[in-house]
């Protein structure tokens, strides 16, 4: 049963400065980017804290730290992208989740 420390508001999601995974996504891919366009990386963030929200929704029901969640292809180039900037990851877990989400991908059937 999670404690009452880990109920955490649903703001604290919306709360995340993202810029730096914006950023990246939009750079070209000369300057290391993706080359997204912005109104589209903005999209994708805010299927991205949805995806978040979710996942602290089955943590809070008791699930591990690797969620069992899919998320859409490009919201896991998201997730990747957040996971590249490796101390805010942590430290935006630790305020979402009150502790490391893991990142399991699911291996594609052969």
């Amino acid at each position: 049963m999670p404690s009452a420390e880990f109920a955490l508001p649903f703001d604290t999601v919306d709360e995340l400065d993202l810029e730096c995974i914006i950023t990246k996504l939009t750079a070209s891919d000369t300057a290391g980017g993706y080359n997204w366009p912005v109104s589209s990386a903005r999209k994708v963030e805010e299927a991205y804290r949805s995806f978040l929200k979710s996942a602290r929704d089955q943590m809070q029901c008791g699930a591990e730290t690797s969620v069992h969640l899919q998320p859409t292809h490009v919201v896991d180039i998201f997730w990747h992208t957040h996971i590249l900037f490796t101390r805010k990851y942590f430290k935006d877990c630790e305020a979402v989740f009150g502790q490391y989400l893991h990142h399991e991908p699911v291996l594609p059937s052969q």
